[in-house]
């Protein structure tokens, strides 16, 4: 999902037509569930995952507004997305969480 948000940011730049973003999730229950942790087995040394092209980074040039549609969960990732965001618009029933808000930390978009 990372390379495909930072493709779909680098588009919308490069498109005039495109005047605004919504970023959303794809079902009912959630907005994102966060980094696949999964990945970080990509990177040969802390240097290179540092980095590395983030999304959160394709987020931020963004030179067109960007709306958050949060429709269910967004944890970790998830909420650093919506953090990213110019507007947030969130469904009644949605819920966040962040594991480095409880250890007092941030996360890696800010």
């Amino acid at each position: 999902m990372s390379k495909e948000l930072t493709r779909l940011a680098h588009a919308c730049n490069d498109d005039d037509a495109v005047r605004a973003v919504v970023i959303t999730g794809a079902g009912e229950r959630a907005f994102c569930a966060g980094s696949d942790i999964r990945t970080l087995d990509d990177y040969a040394t802390p240097w290179e995952f540092r980095n590395r092209v983030d999304y959160c980074d394709a987020l931020r040039e963004l030179r067109k507004p960007i709306i958050a549609a949060i429709n269910g969960y967004a944890f970790g990732g998830g909420v650093e997305t919506a953090m990213i965001c110019d507007i947030r618009l969130a469904r009644t029933r949605r819920s966040w969480r962040h594991p480095r808000s409880s250890s007092g930390g941030s996360g890696a978009a800010g």
